[in-house]
């Protein structure tokens, strides 16, 4: 635990400690009518240590299974790149979750898991026609390839489960449309709840997006005429995939701010069309590239140099190369910065603590953490506050656990910070370096500069209450 000021124990009741009281009843006092009747949206999603990943890809066949017509040998003896992972899981869609599904004997029940390996069991299992795209009998995925650098490169990850939503020629218009299901777009509804159902089981996993949607939507021309500017193309994509984005992540339980890793299309594949259709396609590509002006806490990933074996699957070594991008971009952006104190906080009305991480940079000018909590109880308000100075008051009369910040306390209380737990029990919130709350006003964090920030929220223990987390400290660069 980081160092910081003991000057009030939790048995004391010294005259600092009877100050500190009055200071806060004033500060608890203002808040207090914000958090209890607040408005604003849920949110979620924090890395924590010992993590545990949930990847759900979402894509066509190049982020299920690749190397069709690849017919070089795996390399899944002892040890080898290809081979399982006992710490890797593929999370089953299940047999009879596409019409006329033939036997996998591989595939248990609906929701169930197993080690991951080589060829492909559940791959592609939510495909659109017959039994071509369930699994070739030497295939290889992306997934594991990336899965398998995660936890080589992140100790702190000790376990992925990965959830295969490819789907062969899938389109946003159609497999993946955000909005209400229909026939069409069984893949998404079947991925939903086979998601939403693991979430529930497992809520400790984080969650990550791995999508490779686009050739289908560019050779489609989103379902425009011939004729169509290739820029009203680009547009339709990137709003179309920004609503699928907002769709998963509010429908998930823990998804709520998960990040989204975005991948473009290979070069190759730009070989198989006409001028207006590989335009269509290039302007798909330059939506993907832009992906972070369209979906918030999402990553580009190119693929655009990888070879293929048919003009459209990825070669086996480019597999390889795809599924150590995607990892690479996910290491980029998840992992937590700043050191935790305070820490276990007291436990809430779910029988667990409530924990704060941050996650973004620790770079002053890159101007990009973001505040996450996990452990809520359910659909109950929250406010964040912060101070340059560490603290422990306790006990606070009328409230639970301890309060890690003294001195200048800022409170982030504008009516789009106070925020719901919602119904997964997490949320998140962005923080401005710019424009960071004291009691006389904002402030500019500076070069040097550390900041510890701590969430409060609506409890009961059995009456109402309220309750806190532990903190969490940044320096900044």
């Amino acid at each position: 635990m980081p160092a910081h000021s003991t000057s009030s124990s939790p048995a004391s009741t010294s005259e600092h400690d009877s100050a500190a009281l009055r200071r806060l009843s004033g500060f608890f006092a203002l808040a207090a009518l914000a958090l209890m009747c607040s408005p604003a949206a849920a949110r979620s999603g924090s890395p924590q240590a010992d993590r545990k990943l949930f990847v759900i890809s979402i894509g066509q066949s190049n982020n299920g299974l690749t190397d069709q017509g690849d017919d070089s040998p795996l390399d899944d003896g002892p040890g080898g790149r290809d081979a399982p992972d006992p710490g890797i899981f593929e999370l089953s869609w299940g047999v009879g979750d596409r019409p006329g599904d033939p036997a996998r004997p591989w595939v248990g029940p609906s929701g169930t898991r197993h080690v991951f390996r080589h060829p492909a069991q559940d791959d592609q299992g939510a495909g659109t026609g017959g039994a071509s795209n369930l699994a070739l009998p030497n295939g290889i995925c992306m997934r594991l390839a990336g899965a398998k650098y995660l936890k080589e490169t992140s100790p702190d990850v000790t376990e992925i489960t990965l959830f295969c939503g490819a789907v062969s020629n899938s389109s946003l218009r159609r497999e993946w449309a955000p909005g209400t299901f229909t026939a069409a777009n069984r893949a998404k509804q079947t991925a939903l709840l086979r998601c939403s159902q693991y979430m529930q089981q497992n809520p400790d996993h984080e969650v990550v997006f791995w999508c490779s949607l686009g050739e289908t939507d560019g050779i489609e021309g989103m379902g425009f005429e011939s004729g169509t500017a290739p820029e009203v193309v680009k547009q339709a994509y990137a709003d179309t995939l920004a609503a699928l984005a907002a769709e998963l992540r509010s429908s998930i339980p823990g998804a709520e701010g998960a990040l989204w890793v975005q991948a473009d299309i290979p070069g190759d594949y730009l070989e198989n069309f006409g001028p207006e259709k590989r335009a269509w396609v290039e302007a798909v590509i330059e939506a993907q590239r832009e992906v972070r002006d369209h979906i918030p806490r999402s990553v580009p990933v190119t693929i655009f140099d990888l070879t293929t074996s048919d003009g459209t699957h990825l070669d086996r070594g480019s597999a390889r190369a795809m599924g150590r991008r995607m990892a690479e971009a996910t290491l980029s952006d998840h992992a937590p910065i700043g050191s935790i104190y305070c820490s276990p906080a007291s436990p809430n009305s779910t029988g667990a603590p409530a924990g704060i991480r941050a996650f973004g940079s620790e770079q002053l000018l890159a101007n990009d953490v973001t505040l996450g909590v996990r452990g809520l109880p359910l659909n109950v308000p929250v406010m964040f506050f912060c101070s340059r100075t560490q603290d422990i008051t306790h006990p606070i009369p009328g409230r639970r656990s301890v309060l890690c910040v003294g001195g200048l306390i800022g409170r982030y209380n504008q009516p789009d910070q106070i925020l719901l737990s919602g119904s997964a029990g997490s949320l998140t919130l962005r923080v401005d370096l710019a424009a960071i709350p004291t009691p006389s006003g904002f402030t500019r964090a500076t070069f040097g500069d550390t900041w510890n920030f701590q969430a409060w929220y609506r409890d009961a223990d059995p009456a109402v209450t309220s309750n806190f987390t532990d903190a969490v400290s940044i320096t900044f660069r």
